[in-house]
């Protein structure tokens, strides 16, 4: 009886496995033609590029002529006597025949910015489509993985994942692996784009003729701007990771994070670390990391305290984390009940985290007296 259910079981893995096949050979046919459709739009996109350069310099000319012939007509109209009705009558059709050229060359600026726009929203469509391919394939390569193995290592891996312990830190390595992920995007675009803004003001410097002294500085302020969105996208990038972390650790991480905070806030920090820090599992040090920087956040955002109190303490099983402020304190029952609050959603990511890794986490806050959370994670093996 057994033995035929086990070749039901079988036949029904061996089935899924060839329509995983089939549909992962589809996903990577898909990628192709996507990566094909985009580098013909990319070159599109260069095309496009040299025609907007030539548009650009076309108007340039156009300008400069209608300036010259402007200053034509005003000393026509000043020395009339001096000119015969041909030459007013030809200078008059030189400035209409002018400003016919320059409504051409603005029409075609125009439709060059609308194929610009165009082509800029199918680039971006073209690399979500490549994303979720990407996506759906790994997802195919890890489930064909799972039923090429036999059934006593599926319920092994089946087992696996039902170990709270194992899923908890499986979750939120994942969580952070989207979050270098999303870092490296921000890093190679954004950063790289508003670095090219900065060339193309400074083309737009040497473009310009009109008041060129007040152009030049508002070019150069707006550069400034440009600069300073550039370090901003390069906090928010550290931010999303620490690298800190992987390099020296929590302690000097904590310490560097805790330096520049006392800053920015109105309340003083102190920063106590007991016993030696313990080589734990890099997701632990970046669970504490985040429940520290969580608090922080709240308490500078609504306790309007004196004093922040962080106490580390490392044991040989587990690792303590408690922060204490004289604020002015909450009811706890409210903000949990009232979850839209920011400081609700922040206290609620505090304490999954905490259990996420087997571990404990306290609240205790009374309004008028303080805040103080308490959190407690066993070390475990990576």
């Amino acid at each position: 009886m057994f033995e035929n259910e086990m070749k039901k079981l079988n036949i029904i893995i061996n089935d899924t496995k060839q329509i995983i096949r089939e549909r992962n050979k589809e996903v990577f046919e898909i990628t192709s033609i996507i990566n094909n459709q985009y580098m013909e739009l990319e070159d599109k996109f260069s095309v496009l590029k040299d025609e907007a350069h030539e548009v650009i310099n076309t108007v340039k000319l156009i300008n400069n002529k209608l300036s010259r012939n402007k200053k034509k007509l005003k000393t026509i109209k000043s020395n009339l006597q001096l000119y015969s009705d041909e030459e007013i009558q030809s200078v008059y059709d030189e400035a209409e025949q002018l400003d016919k050229q320059l409504l051409i060359a603005n029409e075609k600026e125009l439709n060059i910015v609308n194929k610009r726009t165009s082509l800029e929203n199918q680039l971006k469509l073209i690399r979500q489509i490549s994303e979720k391919a990407d996506f759906i394939s790994n997802n195919f390569d890890f489930a064909y993985g799972i039923l090429s193995g036999d059934l006593n290592e599926i319920n092994g891996e089946v087992n696996n994942i039902n170990s709270k312990e194992i899923w908890g830190l499986k979750l939120i390595k994942a969580q952070e692996e989207e979050r270098q992920r999303i870092s490296r995007e921000m890093h190679d675009g954004p950063s790289q784009n508003l670095s090219n803004l900065i060339l193309k003001t400074e083309l737009c410097i040497k473009l310009l003729d009109k008041d060129i002294d007040r152009t030049r500085l508002e070019l150069q302020s707006l550069k400034s701007i440009i600069r300073t969105t550039i370090d901003e996208t390069r906090r928010m990038i550290y931010n999303l990771r620490p690298m800190a972390l992987d390099d020296l650790g929590l302690v000097p991480t904590l310490e560097r994070y805790i330096d520049k905070l006392r800053t920015e806030v109105d309340f003083d920090i102190k920063f106590e670390v007991l016993n030696l820090e313990n080589d734990v599992n890099s997701i632990i040090s970046l669970t504490l990391y985040r429940i520290a920087q969580e608090a922080l956040n709240n308490a500078n955002k609504y306790s309007k305290a004196s004093n922040v109190y962080i106490k580390l303490i490392y044991h040989i099983d587990y690792i303590e984390l408690i922060i204490e402020d004289d604020g002015n304190g909450f009811d706890v029952n409210k903000v949990r009940l009232n979850m839209d609050n920011n400081r609700g959603f922040g206290i609620s990511m505090m304490r999954e985290r905490s259990n996420l890794l087997m571990g404990q986490y306290k609240l205790k806050s009374e309004v008028g007296i303080g805040t103080k959370i308490y959190v407690k994670i066993p070390i475990l093996d990576s």
